[in-house]
């Protein structure tokens, strides 16, 4: 129990309290009656009965708090050489010493400001109590607060789980996706002969489930509004002509890339594209089509006219035979 400070509840007139702290008081200027947690603000008017009993009126159910205060800087009495030493003054002077360790017992370490420490303090596994909600950066955080944060932390590295077993799963089905594709590219590309890419365009009026590319073509890749479309579920191959499995609306823009073998007696004009795999062994290499310039390259290396190949018509010669499996790329012009 406190020894220098009572708990007490208004009751709405005027009421009599007990002043019965174990050491009494020294003097009336040492009691004081207060709401809140200083006792120097929020006074509250009260009127000594006697020595051991006030009276004040307090609103009903207001808690409020009577409480002694010892000064600590000014002794209660100041001896001078030869007086007479009276036990009243002794037993005083030796009261108020003792009342100040009760209010330091009682928690008012200082009566006028904060606590405050100048160097560590060790609580030997002891706890700290009824510790507030921190305000300030650098306040002491109450296992209340950690909870509720831990509990926050919780659901956000939840919540970023979900996501980012959501993210792996799309990506799953997008690598799929594109090693299908892939897979179909390969099975459907002609590996022992010539071959070009083509470009192909189209705007839509409307309407149209079918469209005529004017290619024969083994594999296309074709996107609508560039979203790339998959062959066999959303278009399909059907001589020259892709087959939509829906019609498309008017402005729609619908572009395609299609693996378009070389007809060796052809003529072409302006530029082309021309893709090539070695079979291995190969000195001469016949492109199928005159030309009047290339820039040809080998496993993406740029080779050099004249040092690493030559031109007679329409046939390449090399160096130094092609290695099996060589990918060769040239961008082809024609007047």
């Amino acid at each position: 129990m406190a020894q220098t400070i009572r708990t007490l509840t208004g009751t709405g007139s005027p009421t009599v309290y007990n002043v019965d702290f174990d050491l009494g008081y020294l003097r009336q200027s040492h009691i004081f009656v207060y709401t809140g947690d200083d006792h120097t603000l929020n006074n509250i008017a009260f009127t000594f009965i006697n020595t051991a009993q006030i009276q004040v009126d307090v609103a009903v159910g207001e808690e409020f708090f009577l409480r002694r205060v010892v000064p600590r800087n000014v002794a209660i009495n100041d001896y001078v050489d030869g007086a007479i030493l009276r036990e009243k003054n002794l037993d005083a002077s030796f009261a108020q010493g003792l009342m100040i360790q009760e209010e330091i017992s009682d928690g008012f370490v200082n009566v006028d400001d904060n606590v405050q420490f100048i160097t560590d303090v060790d609580m030997k596994g002891n706890r700290i109590l009824n510790l507030g909600d921190p305000v300030d950066a650098t306040d002491a955080l109450n296992k209340q607060t950690a909870d509720a944060q831990i509990v926050v932390e919780q659901e956000r590295f939840d919540a970023e789980k979900v996501f980012r077993a959501n993210k792996d799963s799309a990506q799953d089905v997008t690598a799929g996706n594109q090693d299908t594709r892939v897979t179909a590219m390969e099975q459907n590309t002609q590996v022992a002969g010539s071959q070009y890419v083509a470009n192909f365009n189209f705007t839509a009026t409307g309407g149209e489930t079918v469209l005529e590319t004017n290619y024969t073509f083994s594999y296309a890749m074709l996107s609508i509004n560039g979203i790339v479309q998959t062959i066999g579920k959303s278009f399909n191959i059907l001589g020259t002509t892709f087959v939509l499995a829906g019609p498309i609306e008017q402005g729609d823009e619908v572009t395609a890339i299609l693996t378009v073998p070389f007809v060796p007696s052809g003529t072409f004009t302006g530029t082309g594209d021309w893709l090539y795999t070695a079979l291995g062994g190969e000195t001469t290499v016949d492109v199928g089509l005159a030309f009047s310039s290339l820039i040809l390259s080998i496993n993406g290396l740029i080779q050099i006219p004249t040092r690493a190949f030559s031109v007679t018509g329409s046939i390449l010669t090399f160096a130094e035979p092609l290695s099996e499996d060589d990918e060769l790329y040239a961008s082809l012009t024609a007047d």
